[in-house]
C-alpha cells in the first residue's frame, strides 16, 4: 500500500484513559435522590434495572448490526412517560450527571499529546463510539478541544464500530481514499477490523489485553505498544 496520508483515531482508551462503573449501587442511589427534585420517585435498584432493560430494548429494535444506544432518550423516559418524546435539556443534563457519578478515572495517556504534536500538518480525524454530549466536554476538559476538526461520533448515527460506514464518513470529510489512510485504536475487533472493512489499514495500540471474544479472530495489520511507536512508524513510511 502507498504511504498513508491521513491518520484516524479512536478516542476512549486510545487517547483518553478512562474507567467508569455505570452499575455501582452508589451511582443509582444518588441518581434516585436527584430525580426527586424532578418529582420522580423511584428506588435506585429499579432505575438500574430500567436502564439495563431500555438498553437491551433499543439494541433489539435498532435494526442495525452494531446498534448504538440513545442514552438521553433513556433518561428522558425517567422524567416523562412518553418514551418517543425528543430528549430535553433536562434529560441531557441528567445523562451528564450520570456520567460524572459513574466516572472513576479520566485523563490523557502520557503519549497522547506527544503523538498528536508529532503529527502536526497531517490530516487527522476522530471516529469514536460515544455519546456526543459526553465526548465534547470531556475532550475540551482534557485539552483536546482544538484537535480533530473531523469527528464522527456513533451517537449521531445510531450504529457503532466496527460498522465501516463510520470510517467512510470520516474519510469522505477528509477527502482521503481509504487506501491512503490508517486508523489506530485499542480494540482489535471494533477498531482494527472496522478500519480494514472500510478499506483502511487497521492498527492496534495495545493499551490492555483483548476483552471481547471477537478479538481473537482479528489480525490487526500492525500492533504498537504506544502511540509514540505508531507515529515513528508512520513517519518512516
Amino acid at each position: 500500500m502507498s504511504k498513508p496520508q491521513a491518520v484516524l483515531f479512536d478516542l476512549y482508551n486510545t487517547l483518553i484513559d478512562i474507567r467508569t462503573d455505570e452499575h455501582a449501587p452508589a451511582v443509582w442511589e444518588q441518581m434516585s435522590q436527584f430525580l426527586t427534585y424532578h418529582g420522580v420517585l423511584a428506588e435506585a435498584s429499579a432505575l438500574d434495572l430500567a436502564f439495563r432493560s431500555q438498553v437491551r430494548e433499543q439494541q433489539a429494535q435498532a435494526g442495525e448490526k452494531y446498534p448504538e444506544i440513545d442514552i438521553a432518550a433513556i433518561f428522558q423516559s425517567f422524567l416523562t412517560p412518553e418514551r418517543k418524546r425528543k430528549p430535553t435539556r433536562n434529560a441531557i443534563q441528567l445523562a451528564q450527571l450520570f456520567r460524572a457519578l459513574s466516572m472513576r478515572r479520566i485523563e490523557l495517556f502520557p503519549d497522547t499529546l506527544p503523538a498528536l504534536e508529532a503529527l502536526q500538518g497531517v490530516p487527522t480525524a476522530l471516529v469514536s463510539d460515544a455519546q456526543r454530549f459526553w465526548l465534547e466536554p470531556e475532550m475540551k476538559r482534557l485539552g483536546l478541544g482544538s484537535h480533530f476538526a473531523v469527528r464522527v461520533v456513533s451517537s449521531d448515527h445510531g450504529f457503532r464500530k466496527p460498522d465501516p460506514r463510520l470510517f467512510a464518513m470520516a474519510l469522505q470529510q477528509l477527502g482521503i481514499a481509504p487506501e491512503n489512510a490508517v486508523y489506530i485504536g485499542d480494540s482489535p475487533y471494533r477498531d482494527a477490523q472496522g478500519a480494514q472493512m472500510a478499506g483502511m489499514r487497521g492498527c492496534w495500540v495495545r493499551r490492555h489485553d483483548p476483552f471481547e471474544a471477537a478479538d481473537q479472530f482479528v489480525s490487526p495489520e500492525l500492533t504498537f505498544p504506544t502511540l509514540v511507536h505508531f507515529v515513528e512508524w508512520f513517519h518512516r513510511q
